[in-house]
């Protein structure tokens, strides 16, 4: 197990492709490690009213679960994701779904096509917010809705310290705050709806398995391959790890969740 730190990309790779090469990898062993992700894409999707005629695309859509799900409730949905992978796992589970290959930030759909836009856990890796939300802005139909779950600035804050405590480099990206999603949202023309910051925890057995478990769902710190922990860094970053966060139960890692609702025109 590794975790490699950030560094500046290579020309010749961008920042979306190697997000969407790392979910690729993950594809096959995601719903296996993605139960936080899992409780917060239900919290979003049972606070939201759906319509039985709602046409519904899901952003970031992995596996194709919450895809699903969403089906069950509206006239249809189909979902988008960057990451190939994941696409092919989606297809092979939920084969009368359609689900396409595509940036959130330069999505491949017609203006005005869906009546609800769902992303959960997925827009925080898009590297342009105000892009995204033009974009889901304009695949909404006048009155449409977006329900997000977007994770922010706070999240992993525990392993954050254990790293600086540890005296080792930060390799977690860092992440948009709440308040400027929410700025973004406001001036994307879209009107704000009910919206909340939400910490979601999961506890782990070891150092080990928290640091698998980030990895294993695609959400591994850098985007590119850089310099490695050893073990004897993982060990001190255990360690190091806050004792507020640390009990017999295992070690404690922390969602910081912005749910939001939004409206076209």
């Amino acid at each position: 197990m590794s975790l490699s730190v950030a560094r500046p990309l290579a020309a010749s790779v961008t920042f979306s492709q190697a997000i969407a090469a790392r979910f690729s990898r993950a594809a096959r062993d995601y719903k296996r490690y993605a139960g936080v992700q899992q409780q917060i894409a239900s919290h979003a999707i049972d606070g939201f009213s759906w319509q039985d005629d709602d046409v519904v695309l899901d952003i970031g859509s992995g596996t194709g679960c919450n895809t699903y799900h969403i089906a069950q409730r509206v006239a249809s949905a189909q979902g988008v994701d960057i990451a190939p992978g994941m696409i092919r796992e989606a297809a092979s589970r939920y084969p009368h779904i359609t689900f396409t290959q595509g940036d959130a930030q330069a999505l491949p759909f017609d203006d005005g096509q869906f009546s609800v836009v769902f992303s959960s856990m997925a827009l925080q890796w898009c590297a342009q917010p105000a892009k995204v939300l033009s974009e889901i802005r304009r695949v909404l139909t006048p009155g449409g809705r977006a329900v997000l779950a977007v994770m922010v600035d706070g999240s992993f804050a525990e392993l954050r310290a254990a790293q600086h405590a540890a005296g080792l480099e930060n390799t977690l990206m860092p992440l948009v705050s709440a308040g400027s999603w929410l700025a973004a949202s406001q001036a994307s023309s879209l009107m704000l709806g009910c919206h909340q910051q939400v910490r979601y925890a999961d506890t782990f057995s070891d150092m080990f398995a928290l640091l698998r478990s980030i990895s294993r769902v695609g959400a591994s710190a850098s985007v590119n391959t850089g310099s490695r922990h050893t073990r004897r860094d993982f060990q001190a970053m255990a360690q190091a790890y806050p004792a507020a966060s640390s009990s017999e139960q295992g070690l404690t890692l922390s969602y910081d969740v912005l749910h939001v609702q939004l409206e076209k025109p």
